[in-house]
């Protein structure tokens, strides 16, 4: 069975996949859109930074 780590992490990594492929595959029609998309990239990349960061100092390893 997966654990919390696992699946929040993998939610996170697929939720990118899906918006960099839109990106990638230029179905975006503005200027208004791309930024919002490059914004919410941005917003998971800050929500799995701060997610291991938090994990990290519960688990008392400031390595990350």
């Amino acid at each position: 069975m997966p654990t919390f780590d696992e699946v929040f992490l993998n939610s996170i990594r697929e939720l990118r996949a899906s918006h960099e492929e839109a990106l990638i595959g230029g179905s975006i029609k503005s200027m208004e859109s791309y930024k919002q998309i490059c914004g919410f990239l941005q917003g998971l990349d800050a929500a799995e930074a701060e997610y291991k960061r938090i994990v990290s100092a519960v688990d008392g390893d400031d390595s990350l």
